[in-house]
């Protein structure tokens, strides 16, 4: 058999090609000529036992990194270049630095008012850099949680970011860049000529090193920031991790694109909640299955592989000492371990032996140190999977609420069939909205609850003006109380109930029935 050769009856025709549902699902997560999902790598730690998730938040692409980093591996150009781009060229723009800086730090208070967020460390960091450099003008974060350290109950996130409005946000953001777009495509078209002489004025920027690529990358993620921040920082993971738009002339596609991808996210987990946690969902079907075999049996049916892949490290970081009774940190024993003084002869044999000084080797032993698992993540997609992944196997399980219909999390033992959520234009939660209409039921249907209440009421009144006394008042109340259940039950009638009721205290006239 003699074979073709390539350009020929070999080559492959894919026009008719139809892929599979999981080939639709991996292209529209994949990054694109649109958008780059997964710039910046952040980290989850999930404690044991304690039902949460503890996410560090990188900075890598601010500022004050990105100086300390062209300082250390650079050249004095390009430092210089670098902090004269950031330097407002008008007083103007010093004050809309400012007004940037306090909307940005509005934002961060309302996530901090919803989730634990410690950010001392990062903020220490940078308040130490603009001490050092008062020359420099304050740079915005370009991440309002870079740096931060959050901790969430195991679950939340998802639910968080199930239930962000992300139309609206897009509705604003695409508004402006939409009509830009616009009048783009009409220049295009109404001047062709000019696109050959404008792309010799631009050409490609000239990546010589790793550094070049390194800044080249942060001013991409620093202006993908600020044209994408009415959307990620609608829900929590995608204002951890914001996508890296292409701008100019595609800006309003690249947002459509990002945004197509939060909503085609948003579907699928709220698929996930209902079929692998929601009983009211089969129950003929789902009803006896685990959450585990429910999310295997989901992923078979929509053609997805059987298995999901996390980035996991072993962590040998800084740690104070723990008191092994207590299990909290013993900072006593942490100081002494750190002003422990090694003697200087093996101390020395030791280091050259490292091929390293004794100094260094004497700051590492002193170090108390703790290892920890952790998970690395880049994308809003791989928190979601990361997070649903760890909930199954800590048999966290989420619930439909009965009044609103927005799944919660089950909390423990804790039974119950409404969530402690509040609900937009509601000012208690449906928790309490929902014990009140059931008291208000039962009120309705239990005749002896008003009949009790009525001479509660008028009896009440007449301990306030010392008609009765307030011990023979207490003793009474827990008597009707007694009495109050015998009728409810239907061992007493109504009538007998206010007979009794009207003769505890008859030093007035009875009314008549």
């Amino acid at each position: 058999m003699i074979l073709q050769k390539r350009g020929t009856k070999m080559d492959k025709d894919y026009s008719s090609y139809k892929p599979t549902e999981y080939e639709k699902y991996r292209w529209l997560r994949a990054n694109n000529k649109y958008v780059t999902l997964d710039i910046n790598t952040n980290f989850a730690l999930f404690p044991r036992d304690n039902r949460t998730v503890q996410i560090q938040v990188n900075y890598k692409y601010e500022f004050v990194n990105m100086y300390y980093w062209i300082e250390d591996g650079g050249t004095e150009e390009q430092l210089n270049r670098f902090v004269s781009e950031h330097t407002p060229k008008e007083e103007d723009s010093k004050e809309y630095l400012e007004n940037k800086i306090a909307k940005q730090k509005q934002s961060l208070a309302a996530f901090e008012s919803r989730y634990k967020i410690e950010s001392r460390h990062f903020e220490d960091y940078v308040e130490t850099f603009y001490e050092e450099h008062p020359e420099i003008t304050r740079e915005p974060l370009h991440n309002i949680l870079s740096g931060c350290n959050i901790t969430l109950p195991l679950g939340e996130g998802i639910l968080d970011f199930v239930y962000a409005d992300f139309d609206s946000a897009y509705k604003d953001t695409a508004l402006i860049y939409g009509l830009i777009y616009q009048l783009r495509e009409e220049y295009v078209k109404n001047n062709k000529d000019k696109q050959t002489e404008e792309r010799k004025e631009f050409p490609p920027e000239k990546i010589e090193n790793q550094l070049d690529e390194r800044i080249h990358n942060y001013y991409e993620y620093y202006f993908s920031c600020d044209d994408t921040r009415g959307i990620t920082e609608v829900s929590l993971y995608t204002a951890i991790c914001p996508p890296v738009i292409k701008r100019s002339a595609d800006t309003y596609l690249s947002i459509k694109r990002y945004y197509q991808y939060l909503k085609a996210l948003q579907k699928e987990y709220l698929d996930i909640l209902q079929f692998c946690f929601d009983e009211d969902y089969y129950p003929e079907l789902l009803g006896n299955m685990t959450t585990a075999e429910r999310y295997y049996t989901f992923r078979m049916a929509k053609d997805f592989p059987p298995f999901i892949e996390r980035n996991e490290e072993l962590y040998m970081a800084f740690a104070p000492l723990m008191d092994e009774k207590t299990h909290t940190y013993d900072f006593v024993a942490t100081v002494a371990q750190l002003k422990t003084e090694y003697p200087a002869e093996p101390l020395g044999r030791l280091a050259a032996e490292l091929n390293t000084s004794a100094d260094t080797l004497s700051h590492c032993l002193r170090r108390t140190h703790r290892l920890t698992r952790r998970y690395s993540f880049s994308s809003t997609e791989e928190m979601l999977e990361l997070e649903l992944s760890k909930m199954i196997e800590n048999d966290i399980r989420f619930r439909k609420c009965k009044r609103c219909g927005r799944y919660f999390i089950m909390k423990g033992n804790y039974d119950t069939r409404f969530c402690d959520r509040i609900v937009e234009g509601e000012t208690r939660s449906c928790q309490e909205l929902a014990a009140q209409e059931n008291y208000k039921k039962k009120m309705a249907e239990n005749v002896a609850l008003p009949i009790y209440s009525k001479y509660y009421k008028r009896y009440a009144a007449r301990v306030k003006v010392n008609q009765i006394k307030k011990n023979d008042f207490k003793k009474w109340k827990y008597e009707a109380l007694v009495k109050r259940d015998e009728c409810s039950a239907g061992n007493i009638t109504p009538e007998e109930y206010i007979d009794w009721l009207e003769g505890c205290f008859p030093n007035r006239k009875r009314k008549d029935k």
